[in-house]
């Protein structure tokens, strides 16, 4: 049997929701009982009915609900169905098609029997899949994209305040600009270059054009003779009345006698004159004004960056313009981040901001003050000391210039990568204080007293050098550190890393100094500086006499606290080493020596420091022993963890 639409009587079904395809009138089944519309849902595979969810019973279905004629639904079998859904209108063409891609489309084979039999039931099966589960569905979704639309519009209005305070900043800065413009040109020239003589051309004025209460001068021509100068009348009123020289006259007489003096060749050299001087005050005010707004624009760069890439921690010292010297800020930053990544990361990378230097050392400008100091030196010894005993890997890329603290931040770790560019060296001799920084640990461990020698003397090692000295423990181009680094930060163990650092490590060539390491074996072995000097002597070549030569510009005091320092750091340990530094370093800040040198070198820069004692001959046994004395309980070098 075929259904046949109300409205034509053609035969239909254009394969959804009951639709003509002659007249394309809708017609829909409609429960009789409780007026619901009947849409077509597939409840199981081998069961396809009509059915109204709602009235529960046998349900009587009309083919329109706007006429009272019932007909019956076929029972053949069906592909899919239709849940009921409740509308208040029983025809709502738009309601119906926007749920119409929810439901399948009717094949063209189905066939619906209709019959206009009033009153004939069905049956509304209880179980199946209802519309309210569809609706929530629905609902969930459309939540979903309410949030994401919501999301969209915060960050919309975000932009938009952002571009807005752009918009206000630009403004702020061309309103300023506008100021400093305006005022550079408002601004009256009371400069003292105004007040001497000025050469116009051939022709020579005095000008007097700092009249402090009002803007008005007169001019005077300048006679080049003398004996006009000594027989120039007095000057009064009548005499610049009648045109005689001029002088500096109340406001009034001014105003009288102005047309008569100046002349208007005169008024347009004064004027070029006057705007000279304007425009070059106005290019300096504006000169400053753009300093002004550059600091203003400026943000004020943070001195030591931490960042996590992957599994490691970055540390990076930013002080490129100083050659990224250690300052106490940046000591107390590393130290608490070094001890939080030690439980966090699997690794800690540290490099040098720029390509000059790793870190050309600590502030001792900062450092030769009594009070601040010791506080410093107690925080950076605390940075070695943690580095020394650090559980997961350390490994510092030594690029470009590093010496005194910063071997302290290298030195003590597992891994130094030297490059091309690593200039080593401890040369705190010349500067009146000794290798710190557990310079007595690591010093007095070098092989055939190249330690001593590098200590006492301050030598450079250069690239592969510092791998040969042992200082580095692998050398890589600079070139390839970016890379380098990429990589270690995905490695999770120690032995990852070093397959990585093997495998990136090129092999070092003939040590720089193998021709000499004889000598400095023999002679850095000597018990006393004067010893050491006796036998430089009798080797007698040029390196000897170079060693001789620069021992000789050294502080005498520094070059035997520092022979004593290595010589008791042979048989202690990295803590105890730190510990008899701080002692030592604490009195040199009260010393002469120290501030001396740092004032010859690095401040006045006259290279001519006053040592006191003068000579090795001054330098006594009780003046040493005096720096190795234990200092108060209070005062003494404790460690962060001394108290765990």
């Amino acid at each position: 049997m075929t259904r046949k639409c109300t409205k034509c009587d053609k035969i239909i079904f254009n394969r959804q929701f009951l639709k003509c395809s002659n007249c394309k009138n809708l017609n829909h089944l409609t429960c009789t009982n409780i007026s619901e519309k009947l849409f077509y849902l597939m409840k199981q595979k081998e069961s396809h009915n009509w059915n109204c969810e709602n009235c529960k019973i046998k349900c009587q279905i009309t083919n329109n609900p706007s006429t009272s004629a019932e007909i019956q639904a076929s029972n053949t079998s069906t592909p899919q169905g239709f849940a009921t859904r409740r509308s208040k209108n029983n025809v709502n063409i738009t309601n119906a098609n926007s749920f119409a891609s929810l439901y399948s489309e009717v094949s063209e084979d189905d066939d619906f029997s209709v019959s206009k039999t009033p009153n004939l039931n069905r049956s509304c099966p209880e179980e199946g899949l209802v519309m309210n589960e569809v609706l929530d569905d629905l609902k969930i979704k459309i939540a979903n994209l309410e949030n994401k639309l919501q999301i969209a519009e915060t960050e919309i209005e975000n932009l938009l305040l952002e571009n807005s305070s752009l918009k206000r900043q630009i403004l702020n800065y061309e309103k300023k600009t506008k100021q400093l413009t305006h005022i550079c040109q408002t601004t009256p020239v009371r400069s003292a270059s105004l007040r001497g003589r000025k050469s116009l051309n051939k022709n020579k004025f005095d000008f007097t054009c700092l009249d402090q209460t009002k803007d008005e001068f007169v001019t005077q021509p300048h006679n080049e003779s003398d004996e006009n100068k000594s027989s120039s009348p007095k000057k009064t009123p009548e005499n610049v009345r009648n045109g005689d020289n001029t002088t500096k006259l109340p406001a009034q007489e001014r105003k009288d006698s102005t047309d008569n003096t100046i002349t208007n060749e005169t008024k347009k050299k004064l004027q070029d004159v006057r705007g000279f001087n304007m425009l070059k005050l106005g290019f300096n005010l504006t000169r400053h004004a753009g300093v002004i707004l550059k600091r203003m624009m400026s943000t004020q760069e943070q001195e030591v960056l931490f960042e996590t890439v992957n599994n490691a921690g970055i540390i990076t010292l930013n002080r490129p313009k100083v050659l990224n010297t250690l300052n106490e800020n940046m000591a107390c930053m590393i130290l608490a981040k070094l001890q939080e990544w030690e439980k966090s990361k699997n690794l800690v990378i540290i490099k040098g901001s720029g390509d000059k230097a790793f870190c050309a050392g600590g502030d001792v400008k900062a450092a030769i003050d009594k009070v601040k100091g010791p506080r410093f030196f107690h925080v950076e010894y605390n940075v070695n000391y943690l580095i020394g005993k650090y559980k997961i890997p350390y490994i510092a890329f030594i690029n470009g210039i590093t010496m005194g603290g910063g071997v302290g931040l290298s030195i003590h770790g597992r891994y130094r990568i030297a490059t091309e560019k690593t200039v080593f060296a401890m040369p705190e001799t010349k500067i009146g204080i000794f290798p710190d920084i557990g310079g007595s640990y690591f010093l007095s461990r070098m092989q055939v007293n190249l330690g001593l020698y590098l200590g006492l003397t301050g030598e450079r090692l250069k690239a592969k050098d510092v791998v040969k000295a042992g200082i580095a423990t692998h050398f890589v181009p600079s070139s390839r550190l970016y890379e380098l680094e990429k990589l270690l930060s995905r490695c999770n163990n120690d032995v990852e890393i070093r397959a990585l650092l093997n495998k990136f490590n090129e092999p070092s060539e003939e040590f720089s100094l193998a021709s000499n390491i004889k000598h400095i074996n023999y002679c850095f072995a000597a018990s006393s500086i004067e010893e050491i000097i006796e036998r430089l002597e009798k080797v007698n070549n040029d390196w000897s006499a170079k060693t001789l030569q620069t021992l000789g510009q050294l502080c005498p005091g520094s070059l035997k606290l520092t022979l004593r320092a290595l010589q008791r750091g042979a048989q202690l340990d990295l803590p105890q080493c730190l510990r008899m530094e701080y002692r030592m370093i604490c009195r040199a800040t009260q010393s002469h020596d120290f501030p001396e040198g740092v004032r010859a070198l690095l401040i006045d820069k006259d290279n001519n420091p006053q040592w006191n004692p003068k000579t090795l001959a001054e330098v006594t046994e009780e003046y040493v022993e005096n720096f190795f004395k234990k200092l108060p309980e209070d005062q003494e070098l404790k460690f962060f963890d001394s108290n765990l």
